[in-house]
């Protein structure tokens, strides 16, 4: 199985919800392991903001959490927001304190509802648009935030790259906001990791 991504890009503003849900499906099919992850950078940042509660964004299947919720008993919850709803059902982590869902509409456009303290983004950003980020960013009530994607500072053009990566921003960008919205960046700092806490 072959799949356009450039036409995915092209199209990606103009498809529902619906449609991104069915291209995940496609993409779980084909890409069903996606372990994309610092573990020993996350592990520092929990370890550093000692959260009790964890909203992870793009977990996929949850083998981050899965490693992260090992020895980690001060962490009380872990939920996994999913776009991909056999990701979600496919889960890696058996923790009871675990949970994955998949909301009725696009993540951004929900309000972030429930007290969490840290937020997780691994390898999930660089699949949305700029104005996307934006609003996760600007909506989460979070102490802390755990952001790894593979971006330079100034961003770059995804054309002809072989997946959903499709973020227009860098780093640069991605840090001048969170610092407008009171985030200081914090360790661990690695060429695909950024922290922040507040």
């Amino acid at each position: 199985m072959s799949f356009d991504f450039d036409a995915w890009r092209a199209g990606y503003d103009y498809m529902t919800y619906a449609d991104h849900l069915d291209c995940y499906s496609q993409f779980f099919e084909m890409y069903p392991v996606q372990k994309h992850f610092d573990a020993s950078a996350c592990a520092q940042f929990l370890a550093t903001t000692n959260p009790t509660s964890v909203l992870e964004i793009g977990g996929w299947t949850g083998d981050l959490a899965a490693l992260m919720l090992i020895g980690n008993n001060e962490i009380e919850t872990w939920l996994n927001v999913e776009i991909c709803t056999e990701a979600a059902q496919a889960s890696a982590c058996d923790d009871e304190r675990y949970a994955a869902v998949v909301p009725y509409d696009f993540v951004w456009n929900l309000p972030i509802t429930g007290s969490f303290d840290a937020l997780v983004m691994s390898h999930v950003a660089e699949h949305m648009r700029w104005p996307e980020l934006h609003a996760i960013l600007a909506n989460v009530s979070t102490r802390s935030v755990f952001m790894a994607a593979p971006l330079s500072d100034e961003g770059r053009d995804w054309q002809g790259y072989e997946g959903t990566h499709i973020l227009e921003v860098g780093w640069r960008q991605i840090n001048d906001l969170c610092e407008s919205l009171g985030f200081n960046p914090i360790p661990p700092t690695t060429h695909e990791v950024r922290c922040w806490s507040r």
